[in-house]
């Protein structure tokens, strides 16, 4: 019961030091510093293109963004070392987390999405592999497109703080590094 209630006091001490320190989106809130370089800039030039995409349109609802998790997610994972495009996705009919959020990116990009990032980083704290995913903005909420492991989007405020460890984020032709 002491370990109990000593993780409570600890939890709460660490929300209370977030909100004080103006991470006012939750525990999960991005703190981004532009970066000329990252260790992925290599990884990721197969695709900057994508990352550049834009498009018209009004933003998608929450539910049309969960049916293409829902679509992306029925794809069946193989890995590969390169970045896949969405169209070699399409083609060889499966992806790893690089290739399944890129896509997912392309698709919000190409919907009119503005505020939307790649994340790379660890999914879990024993991860001995890093992983990427998809961070998405609207209506004042952070969500979580993990389409690897999810087929619906959460709110990152409800994902356990010792998950999703993001250490890059990349958007248009901008980089950042998490802090």
């Amino acid at each position: 019961m002491n370990q109990v209630n000593s993780f409570i006091k600890k939890g709460f001490l660490g929300l209370v030091l977030l909100t004080l320190l103006g991470l006012h989106d939750g525990l999960f809130a991005l703190e981004l510093r532009k970066v000329g370089t990252t260790p992925y800039d290599k990884m990721i030039a197969r695709v900057e293109p994508i990352l550049k995409t834009s498009g018209k349109g009004v933003e998608p609802e929450l539910y049309k963004v969960n049916q293409w998790m829902k679509e992306i997610n029925t794809i069946p994972y193989k890995y590969t070392s390169t970045w896949k495009r969405p169209s070699e996705v399409v083609s060889s009919n499966s992806a790893d987390c690089k290739g399944k959020s890129i896509m997912l990116y392309e698709r919000l990009k190409k919907a009119g999405v503005k505020n939307v990032k790649i994340v790379i980083g660890k999914r879990t704290p024993k991860s001995r592999v890093h992983h990427a995913w998809v961070i998405w903005k609207k209506d004042g909420k952070n969500y979580l497109l993990d389409p690897t492991f999810y087929n619906q989007a959460y709110e990152l405020q409800s994902i356990h703080n010792t998950f999703y460890n993001a250490y890059y984020a990349f958007t248009g032709g901008r980089k950042y590094r998490v802090s």
